[in-house]
């Protein structure tokens, strides 16, 4: 299934093995076969494509896939473009069957799907016009990507420059004898599959820190009388919770609305010292450049790990708190500036894909080749 692209007409087969290993075991397809994943979410990302240069002209996969062989009246390339569009997988999702994460496309909606099947020549026509028109959009969406990702990366530049520039009245020291008292959550053997309940206090982990915000989880929340029993990994408005293990840096400051929630087993928590601005702290801490540093800290082969003693006596760079102000609304400036860049960038990419789709839809209403044949 990794063989098989989202948006690449061909794919490549890596691996060759004797007929007499996968006979019988696999989905058999052969060149100019068109393959579509069956599975979710397989199907609805679009994973499909053209067998082309195999090796004796023959090869075998995963049984989640469909192999659909074009009569001597059909292109696998005009085939491979019907089935790229957008309403024939969302008319495919809404008919799928099985348990929750195993769900199929049935293999009687492609048996009876209508598909309109011009002449050979009108075929062929239709999959160069939209083999021309899909390689410029490419280019424009490699372009626009890539200009989203340079949009992000000068506002990391930026944002860990304004933490290395230093100057006069900046303290450099350990982050817990500096910056806040460092304290770590929970171990897993204090929590018990009956202390979780729906609704009641959140336990905040490294999962639940997106962008900078705490998305709480319902099933991770705990009843009165485990919170009584946590009440030292009680989070106050203010405190910066950072994990410990997996994504290490990422972080978010508690609210006061989020006042009163857990620090989780895989998270450590930081009081911040009245000299410390937390929001400050934390977009510190998840920069580029203390990231980088604190990654490099981690230990462990499995999961990478921080300890409370390696972010304790972590070395930073902490202006006076007029100062810590100053750069935070600096910060919140060259956000402002990312965004606007970010949605004319996402912009464009949902544009190409619209046009991308209407292209397709022409192709098969006959409008793209009968619009080219008024040209002409």
């Amino acid at each position: 299934m990794n063989d098989l692209g989202q948006g690449t007409k061909t794919f490549e087969a890596v691996a060759e093995k004797h007929l007499s290993e996968v006979e019988g075991s696999y989905t058999y397809f052969a060149n100019n076969d068109v393959l579509l994943a069956k599975i979710t979410p397989c199907f609805e990302n679009g994973k499909l494509g053209i067998a082309r240069g195999l090796k004796n002209g023959v090869g075998f996969g995963s049984s989640e896939f469909f192999v659909l062989r074009a009569s001597p009246k059909l292109d696998p390339e005009f085939l491979y473009y019907f089935l790229a569009q957008d309403s024939f997988r969302e008319r495919g999702a809404r008919l799928m069957t099985g348990a929750v994460g195993h769900k199929r496309v049935p293999k009687e909606f492609l048996e009876n799907l209508a598909l309109p099947l011009p002449p050979m020549t009108e075929q062929r026509r239709a999959v160069a016009i939209l083999d021309e028109a899909f390689a410029g959009l490419e280019v424009m969406r490699s372009n626009a990507e890539k200009n989203l990702l340079h949009a992000r990366l000068l506002f990391d530049l930026n944002q860990s420059a304004l933490f290395s520039r230093g100057g006069e009245g900046w303290k450099e020291g350990p982050l817990g004898k500096i910056a806040g008292a460092v304290f770590t959550g929970p171990f897993g053997s204090h929590l018990h599959k009956s202390d979780y309940i729906k609704g009641g206090t959140p336990i905040i982990n490294p999962a639940h820190i997106v962008d900078g915000l705490i998305v709480p989880e319902e099933s991770k929340s705990i009843d009165k009388e485990a919170v009584f029993r946590l009440k030292n990994y009680r989070l106050q408005n203010g405190d910066i919770v950072i994990g410990r293990r997996g994504e290490i840096g990422r972080c978010a400051v508690i609210t006061k609305d989020e006042e009163g929630w857990l620090c989780g087993t895989g998270s450590f928590f930081i009081r911040a010292f009245p000299n410390t601005n937390s929001f400050f702290l934390a977009h510190m801490l998840r920069s580029k450049l203390y990231r980088e540093k604190l990654e490099r800290l981690a230990t462990g082969t499995t999961m990478a790990n921080l300890s409370n003693n390696s972010l304790s006596a972590f070395s930073i760079r902490l202006p006076k708190l007029e100062r810590q102000r100053q750069i935070l609304s600096e910060i919140d400036s060259l956000a402002a500036q990312t965004g606007k860049l970010e949605s004319v960038y996402t912009g464009k990419l949902a544009a190409l894909a619209e046009l991308k789709q209407s292209l397709l839809q022409k192709a098969f209403s006959g409008e793209l080749t009968a619009s080219k044949s008024v040209a002409a």
